[in-house]
């Protein structure tokens, strides 16, 4: 229940959220979607509503928002926050790269903005697999054409790390 959500998280929330939201005379309404705890951590989707057409959806790891995404189809692309921002303009550097590497999937939204921007392979690390479940399940994301791995990133870049220098080194 929505009641079981940490009051401070929820002010945090409401700081961070669009600046049309914040400026709306109605209080945001939140709605719990999903809630689900491993050994992470409490993951949880919820949909926050501000005014009568604004509406997105986010997902949380404890009390830290690690995506979102408006739910209106025509704002697909559309960022709720800045920093949402900075990742996708790597799209736009000239000339555009073809391979992208990220670190932590969020809610899938960066991936899918890049293969239409046209970056032909992005790969995805992402440690939680609870993460990479919620993002199919409840903001559409499919892991096709991308590579998604559940794996720890650091561990991960350790052993081809040290693979590459094994190798060049015989």
């Amino acid at each position: 229940a929505m009641g079981e959500t940490p009051a401070f998280f929820l002010l945090c929330l409401a700081l961070q959220l669009p600046s049309a939201a914040r400026t709306s005379s109605r209080e945001p309404a939140f709605t719990l979607l999903a809630e689900e705890e491993n050994a992470l951590g409490t993951l949880r989707v919820i949909d926050v509503t501000v005014g009568h057409n604004m509406q997105l959806r986010l997902m949380a790891l404890d009390n830290s928002v690690i995506g979102a995404q408006y739910t209106d189809p025509s704002l697909e692309f559309s960022t709720p926050f800045l920093n949402f921002a900075i990742h996708q303009s790597i799209a736009h550097w000239t000339p555009p790269p073809q391979r992208v590497l990220q670190l932590g999937l969020g809610v899938g939204t960066v991936p899918k903005y890049l293969s239409a921007a046209g970056v032909q392979h992005v790969h995805v690390v992402e440690f939680n697999p609870l993460v990479l479940q919620f993002a199919r399940s409840h903001f559409n994301f499919a892991p096709h054409p991308h590579t998604v791995l559940v794996a720890d990133a650091l561990d991960l870049l350790r052993t081809r790390s040290s693979n590459n220098s094994s190798s060049s080194s015989s």
